[in-house]
């Protein structure tokens, strides 16, 4: 069960999504009947066809539209949340975004889980 404490200032968490525990994540959360949003092939077909210009001023506009229109509800404190995967691309430096600050201003008022797959430092 994925749980969002409403009482923290930024509800952003991450699960453990690295290759020997994917394929029972997904099994989890799929059994759950959650919505999981893959982040970068959504924001690649996003831009595929835009001038950097363009993905520039738009990018956090974007993706804060896309992370809403995913959202699950927390039955327990009746709170939004999104699941996404594959952010990679938010660290691209032509998009000028400061992922960190981007994801903690939205976890603010909705709860956001990462599947992380990379390594934690």
């Amino acid at each position: 069960m994925i749980n969002i404490d409403k009482h923290t200032r930024y509800k952003l968490y991450w699960i453990d999504y690295t290759e020997p525990v994917k394929s029972a994540v997904d099994s989890i959360l799929k059994e759950m009947g959650l919505s999981v949003h893959d982040l970068g092939y959504e924001f690649a077909s996003f831009i595929k066809d835009k001038e950097e210009g363009q993905v520039r001023v738009m990018a956090s506009e974007y993706l804060s539209e896309v992370l809403e229109s995913n959202l699950n509800q927390d039955v327990n404190t009746n709170l939004s949340f999104v699941i996404i995967k594959n952010i990679g691309i938010m660290f691209e430096s032509f998009l000028d975004i400061d992922v960190e600050r981007f994801l903690k201003d939205f976890s603010r008022n909705i709860g956001v889980v990462l599947l992380w797959e990379g390594c934690l430092l």
